[in-house]
């Protein structure tokens, strides 16, 4: 059997976190490790994260502030094996659940991907309620239009392919929607901080070298540093010219459109309440 990691992405989740820990290890599949991203918990969920994974190796907290993509992206970077199953804060999996939805990998290695069900449950006749309008029912299904849910899905990491904008001003456009989403839902402030202060830096070099002219030496040597930097990381993925030319510049076309993209969302006004 191929390792397999469990990743899930939790927020307040401090009631619950325990019995779904306690489920995916309880299962008749272990997974070889479990990567629990936090969303920016206010209770005590991710302290208790963190001394679950002090006490079983196979346990780690990941902190993600911001929403289920976010998360789930960082987890997924943050897992170590070629399948990942997904599941959600508040599931409790079934016994069964992980070695059944990582089956199909092992009878066919030509599967990708591996969607899985869940049943809502509750004690109170509102949570019942609730999970009548929340999920479907199995035999409302049409395996033809069935969107999986990420509570209950596997898939093969070298799946994950995408496609990238084809043109400078739709990879800008992009990316400065990303960055909007980011700014509009104050996550990730120290990393566009952090990415303003470099540009800022090069720019106050700059400045600086028409009265210090070794301001430009260094400024220079930046600028170098960043460009090989960049180019390494084309290296044996697109042509010599292409990393050497083209990457570093759209990686400054990346950058910018993150930061502006950041700072519209920023001061959009939000909603009242």
């Amino acid at each position: 059997m191929e390792p397999v990691t469990v990743i899930a992405t939790v927020r307040n989740e401090a009631a619950s976190i325990g019995a779904l820990l306690d489920s995916i290890l309880s299962g008749t599949r272990l997974p070889d490790e479990i990567v629990v991203a936090d969303g920016g918990s206010t209770d005590r969920t991710l302290e208790l994260l963190r001394s679950r994974a002090a006490a079983d190796p196979r346990i780690h907290a990941v902190s993600a502030p911001g929403n289920r993509s976010i998360g789930r992206n960082a987890a997924v970077r943050a897992s170590r094996s070629p399948i990942i199953a997904c599941t959600d804060g508040g599931v409790q999996v079934e016994p069964e659940w992980l070695e059944r939805i990582t089956q199909p990998f092992d009878a066919d290695p030509g599967t990708d991907v591996v969607a899985g069900f869940y049943s809502p449950v509750g004690t109170t006749w509102f949570e019942r309620a609730a999970g009548v309008i929340s999920a479907p029912r199995v035999e409302e299904i049409d395996p033809a239009r069935f969107l999986p849910s990420t509570r209950s899905i596997a898939f093969r990491r070298s799946a994950c392919r995408w496609r990238p904008r084809g043109d400078v001003r739709s990879f800008f456009r992009q990316h400065r929607r990303f960055g909007f989403g980011d700014g509009e839902s104050r996550v990730q402030g120290w990393f566009y901080a952090t990415l303003a202060a470099k540009y800022v830096l090069g720019a106050t070099l700059f400045l600086a070298g028409f009265p210090f002219r070794a301001a430009w030496w260094l400024l220079g040597l930046g600028v170098l540093l960043f460009a090989a930097g960049q180019a390494r990381r084309g290296a044996g993925r697109v042509g010599i010219l292409v990393s050497a030319l083209v990457v570093p510049s759209l990686k400054v076309v990346y950058d910018v459109a993150y930061l502006s993209g950041y700072v519209r969302g920023r001061l959009k006004p939000r909603p009242p309440g």
